[in-house]
């Protein structure tokens, strides 16, 4: 009887915390932005708006219109990449790019950080340090944010910052299309686009070097150099033993320092 009573007790806790966790913003199902754009996030993300299109493309987002003209696009950091935050639950920031490569402004609307949640100043400071990013370009041009940081939550808001930017990068860019690349110019490199991938399948497509060294290169290494009777803090073993493996990449590809270290970590 007292196993039962236990049961039905640990039962009962794991469905009010399954029941916590699925209403959670954090979770929120993709594909339903529309239904968080409420007035209030709209007035701090894209203030005039005269019309809003659906959510469509890849990566999605919302166009906005002026009359019959698309100025804009709304977009959420949750839907896009996901990023985590301080605590590592994602944070759900939703902003605006126009077409030019300006953000409009940007509102969170979910985030689970330990310094700022339930805390009506610091919320406050975070509101006011995300909405002043209105005007600032993707590229060139100076960071107009004076503080650049929440006090006392700078990881919090530099890494809500960076996933606005990177994901605003990411919609505006198939949107916008590229220019056209002449036989005289050699392609230049896209640093923008991004598909999650595997190690190995960067490996695969040359993204990513891999070089494993054996026990038995290290020794013949040595042996050319005279160096045979060298003291090393790692002796070799036997021949065909792993030594060491070096794995290298240029990080600045989104699609490459993006899968390997994360896209937030790619502050600019």
């Amino acid at each position: 009887m007292w196993f039962k009573g236990s049961f039905d007790w640990v039962r009962g806790v794991f469905i009010v915390v399954t029941a916590l966790v699925l209403a959670s913003p954090a979770f929120a199902e993709k594909g339903k932005l529309a239904q968080r754009l409420t007035p209030q996030v709209m007035a701090v993300v894209y203030p005039g708006a005269e019309k809003l299109g659906a959510e469509e493309g890849s990566p999605p987002a919302i166009a906005v219109y002026k009359g019959d003209q698309v100025v804009a696009y709304v977009f959420s950091t949750l839907d896009i990449i996901a990023a985590p935050g301080y605590s590592t639950t994602p944070f759900d920031v939703i902003a605006g790019i126009d077409l030019s490569g300006h953000i409009t402004g940007a509102k969170v609307v979910f985030h689970d950080e330990p310094h700022i949640a339930g805390d009506k100043v610091r919320q406050g400071e975070l509101d006011r340090f995300l909405a002043a990013m209105a005007g600032r370009p993707l590229k060139g041009g100076k960071d107009t944010l004076t503080p650049d940081y929440v006090a006392d939550s700078t990881v919090s808001a530099r890494a809500m910052r960076t996933a606005i930017l990177a994901t605003a990068s990411l919609v505006l860019r198939p949107r916008l299309g590229r220019n056209a690349q002449t036989a005289a110019i050699a392609p230049a490199r896209d640093l923008d686009t991004f598909n999650k991938k595997s190690l190995d399948e960067l490996v695969a497509e040359g993204a990513v070097a891999r070089r494993r060294v054996t026990s038995g290169e290290v020794k013949a290494a040595l042996a050319g150099a005279g160096a045979q009777d060298a003291k090393l803090d790692w002796p070799p073993g036997r021949d065909d033993d792993l030594y060491i493996e070096f794995v290298t990449a240029l990080a600045t590809p989104t699609a490459i320092g993006g899968n390997l270290i994360g896209v937030v970590a790619l502050e600019g």
